[in-house]
């Protein structure tokens, strides 16, 4: 009796633990679609940028996700937008902005490797984040 007692205690107190981290990685993982697109506004001058994904036919697992998923989209395309725009910032040169550039500087080799979507976004995250600094979307106020 009293092992099945503790047993519902601690299976109580595990789906607690396990929820407040699904919250806590829920909220790490903010992804606002108006932000992104605000972004991606702000950086006209990138607009010409291919896509560093091969959606026709998808290269990889990751990508075969990401080109069925229209927010994942959007967020390839600011991460390469922030990409090429962190490297010309830093060198204070201006770069081809042709499929070559894109492919050498985005994140996609990275990306490729992933095999969630889970994954991917926080991978773009992680990588739109360090190119744009405090100017990423993803960061919100408590984050600067």
């Amino acid at each position: 009796m009293k092992i099945s007692i503790l047993h519902k205690v601690y299976s109580s107190l595990f789906a607690v633990v396990i929820a407040s981290i699904f919250v806590v990685c829920a909220n790490a993982q903010r992804v606002d679609e108006a932000a992104i697109k605000k972004a991606i506004d702000f950086y006209s001058d990138y607009k010409d940028l291919p896509s560093s994904l091969n959606c026709k036919p998808p290269a990889s697992q990751a990508e075969k996700i990401i080109c069925a998923d229209p927010l994942l989209r959007l967020m390839e395309r600011l991460d390469t937008m922030a990409s090429i725009y962190m490297v010309e910032n830093g060198t204070h040169r201006e770069l081809s902005h042709n499929k070559r550039t894109v492919m050498q500087e985005s994140s996609i080799k990275t990306i490729r490797k992933l095999k969630t979507a889970a994954a991917i976004r926080k991978a773009y995250i992680k990588s739109t984040n360090d190119a744009l600094g405090g100017e990423s979307p993803y960061y919100g106020k408590e984050d600067k």
